[in-house]
């Protein structure tokens, strides 16, 4: 069953983007639109390629413009970088709802390889061990990250942690 929620943040992100792209939005209005403090607990709740496209907007305002945006105010005709942002975002949304609990486990189990390899995440363990219980990764993936790798001392996690 459709999620309402979810349609709706997905209708207003695509008009949101197109919008960006097309130059009749400017970034900073962008940026603003999404800062909407209810609008972020819309989106921190969504599914996560929306969350992602959401959080790119923060990104281009300070993203860098060409020298016509800039003495135009940032404000002119099609934005290229906006535009390639958006068709890259779309592409992902569109492999996410071709198969959202493999794009899910594929997403979160590079996550957590970055996370853990580069020693960004307080407790690795039990960040698998969550995202096993919740299904977003395999135990089989958290059994892949090799003893003596970047993430090795997350080998050996399981459900029952």
């Amino acid at each position: 069953m459709p999620d309402p929620i979810s349609d709706r943040l997905r209708s207003d992100l695509h008009r949101t983007w197109d919008d960006v792209a097309a130059g009749r939005l400017s970034r900073a209005a962008a940026a603003d639109w999404a800062a909407d403090p209810g609008r972020a607990v819309d989106y921190s709740g969504g599914p996560e390629p929306l969350q992602q496209a959401w959080l790119l907007l923060h990104d281009l305002r300070r993203a860098p413009r060409d020298e016509a945006a800039a003495i135009s105010g940032g404000h002119h005709g099609r934005d290229e970088l906006a535009a390639r942002w958006r068709e890259q975002w779309c592409a992902e949304l569109a492999r996410y709802d071709a198969d959202p609990l493999t794009w899910n486990r594929a997403y979160w189990s590079a996550y957590l390889r970055r996370t853990a390899g580069a020693g960004h995440h307080p407790a690795p363990a039990r960040l698998a061990a969550r995202l096993v219980e919740h299904g977003l990764i395999l135990d089989q993936a958290v059994h892949l990250l090799a003893p003596g790798g970047p993430a090795g001392h997350l080998a050996g996690v399981s459900r029952a942690h």
